[in-house]
């Protein structure tokens, strides 16, 4: 038996211990057959606070998480074999759905539902789906939530350094609020080019003087921090793309508002005058409001795991190259030449 601690290059499997929060997300990451590195962080904590807001933000709608509410708890009663772990992961998001649309006033595209008097208290006025000119504030609502998650990779990162590269990770940080406000100022016109420019100007300097300080020589990391500017403006415009790469969550949760407004409107100009066009109209709505419902959760699988899986694990430098730990594990020929007859048929990439 060797017991010995792993260098960088070492093929080193990683063991997760979740906490009882953590481990809500943990059939997710489950799902995807994704794990962080052996030296890189396990995030899941921070990944399900806000996949739980982006959840909630693209499916946008209360009565669609009165829905996914109802079969969560349906599930949990009729179908035993269902891991009763995952359940709790579905009434979180269900929650989370049901109180947005509440301060939205979506109640399946309905807006004469949310003027009822137990749920007109409910809505937030800047935030009401079906009132004029609130879209600037939901955009910059959503370029502020992107602002404050790449913001707590960029410390979390400088929290791990706890050395002269910590000051590189927080000039990347005033970089994301240089993005911040250039894109405000690009989508709403309420930004100032100058203060992103003077953020962004800090921000990299602060990358040029401490990005590359790994030995003792300070010069010399400055010098390396010089050489390697292209690449670091580069990454520094490909900050405001990830910036406003979190605007899907407003305009796939509009689509949702309006595809459920378009069927429902749809089925008024069939009518209920009659029982076959009352038949056809309620045909209508059932069939819209569960292929939206389907598009929602896909866009929610698409674009709310993306927002964490990529723009926030390069912003905080996990790659999710982990390897999952499993002792004593027979290897046999087929596990040790994977192109030999019998071999079974990878299931992810390496």
């Amino acid at each position: 038996l060797v017991v010995a601690e792993p260098d960088d290059n070492d093929p080193t499997p990683t063991l997760l211990r979740n906490s009882r929060f953590t481990a809500l997300f943990q059939p997710v990451m489950d799902f995807l057959r994704v794990l962080p590195g052996y030296h890189e962080f396990d995030a899941s904590g921070l990944f399900l606070i806000f996949f739980t807001l982006f959840f909630a933000m693209i499916l946008g709608d209360a009565g669609y998480g009165l829905l996914l509410l109802a079969a969560t708890f349906v599930a949990s009663r009729r179908f035993p074999a269902i891991p009763r772990r995952t359940l709790p992961l579905f009434y979180i998001l269900s929650a989370a759905t049901i109180i947005w649309g509440a301060m939205n006033g979506l109640w399946f595209g309905v807006p004469q539902l949310a003027e009822l008097p137990g749920l007109r208290r409910l809505v937030v006025p800047a935030l009401n789906a079906f009132a004029v000119n609130n879209e600037a504030t939901l955009i910059r609502l959503c370029l502020t939530l992107g602002a404050i998650h790449l913001t707590l990779a960029h410390l979390w990162a400088a929290w791990r350094h706890r050395s002269l590269q910590s000051l590189a990770d927080l000039g990347w940080m005033l970089v994301v609020w240089a993005a911040y406000v250039a894109a405000v100022e690009v989508l709403v016109g309420n930004g100032r080019l100058s203060v992103a420019i003077t953020l962004a100007v800090g921000g990299l300097l602060g990358v040029v003087l401490f990005g590359e300080q790994t030995g003792a020589n300070f010069v010399r990391g400055v010098g390396r921090g010089v050489l390697n500017l292209p690449l670091n403006l580069l990454t520094a415009i490909s900050s405001f793309s990830d910036m406003v790469s979190y605007l899907r969550l407003f305009a796939i949760g509009l689509a949702t508002k309006e595809v459920a407004v378009a069927f429902n409107r749809l089925a008024l100009e069939v009518g209920f005058d009659g029982v076959v066009a009352a038949l056809g109209a309620a045909l209508l709505v059932l069939l819209g409001h569960s292929v939206n419902l389907l598009l929602g959760a896909l866009g929610v699988v698409v674009h709310g795991l993306r927002l964490n899986l990529l723009e926030f694990s390069r912003h905080l430098n996990v790659t999710w190259s982990g390897i999952p730990y499993e002792p004593f594990r027979l290897l046999t020929a087929s596990d040790l030449d994977p192109g030999s007859p019998g071999a079974p048929t990878p299931t992810s990439n390496p």
